[in-house]
């Protein structure tokens, strides 16, 4: 995807949450027969680690790395912010299928 299209299709993320320093790429990758994301550093092509806030970026040099290292999408680091005080969590909704209509209503 190109940088315009990564944009918009992150369009909808909060600019409070786009403001904080967690941001990484992914790719996706086949283990174990099931397709899992792997965090990717933005700035560099190489791995990203959630325990090395160094392989982390800003959103807008995020979205830039998906771009030229042709990544799947962009992924927020979970966990705690030393310096802030802050812990960030999540819920994840990728596979959830609703009940009632049998779609993926919030896929990737």
């Amino acid at each position: 995807m190109t940088y315009e299209e990564l944009e918009q299709k992150y369009i909808q993320i909060p600019q409070e949450i786009k403001d904080i320093r967690r941001w990484c790429c992914y790719k996706t990758e086949v283990k174990n027969g099931e397709e899992t994301k792997i965090p990717m550093n933005a700035l560099s092509g190489g791995y990203a680690s959630t325990a090395d806030p160094n392989t982390w970026t800003s959103f807008k040099l995020a979205l830039m790395g998906c771009a030229k290292y042709n990544f799947v999408g962009l992924g927020f680091m979970l966990g705690e912010d030393k310096l802030t005080n802050t812990t960030y969590f999540g819920v994840d909704l990728d596979n959830h299928v609703d009940k009632i209509t049998g779609k993926k209503p919030y896929e990737t």
